[in-house]
Formats: structure tokens, sequence, C-alpha cells
């Protein structure tokens, strides 16, 4: 039988929505028997039942990038926006999912200056 749950969540940064990234839940031992990861738009993210996550402790990684605007340009594509990576005072992030819970985390992220 498949225990998978559905998760909802918020992450901020800074006070304001995270407006483009990606949250990733990583089991911590035996307790969870799934690993997921999803975009995070405006905000916002969801992982449905089918690809969501088994009761259980995970640690949470948040990976973000802002233009730097500066452009990149591509030697055949043209030119693009450049990206860096955000970094975050946060480094411990957790998550418990619940067999009958509400499963709807809400993460509040500094930038490192």
């Amino acid at each position: 039988m498949d225990d998978r749950q559905r998760v909802t969540g918020v992450v901020t940064v800074d006070g304001a929505p995270l407006e483009l990234g990606a949250v990733s839940f990583i089991p911590e031992g035996e307790s969870a028997a799934t690993r997921s990861e999803t975009t995070v738009r405006d905000g916002r993210f969801e992982l449905p039942a089918d690809r969501g996550l088994s009761p259980g402790r995970y640690t949470v990684r948040v990976l973000a990038y802002r233009d730097t605007g500066r452009p990149f340009e591509h030697p055949h594509d043209g030119e693009f926006p450049e990206y860096e990576e955000l970094r975050f005072r946060e480094t411990d992030l957790e998550a418990v999912v619940a067999e009958d819970g509400p499963n709807h985390f809400e993460f509040a992220l500094t930038l490192v200056p």
C-alpha cells in the first residue's frame, strides 16, 4: 500500500515570497522511505500525493537563484540573463510528514549578505 502524503508549503526570503526555486525533502533514517523535490513559484510549492512523501522526518534544502543583471552571451543561442545561487542563513531546515496531517510547511529564510 502506498502511504505517500500530499505536501504543500510556502518559502519566503527576507519576508517576501521566493520568486523561483526548488525545495528538496531528504529522508532521515529509516522512518521516511521517499525523497522528492519540487519547484517553488511565487513562494508556493506542492507535492501531490502521487509524488508525495511517506510519513517521517526529512531534511529540507531550498535552492534558488537570482538574476545578476549581467547578460551571458551564448555563442549559438544569443544573450541570456546570468544567475547566481542565493545563500541563506538557515541551513538546518526540517519537516515531519504526518500520516493524517495537513503537511503544510512554511520556511522563512534570510539571505546571507
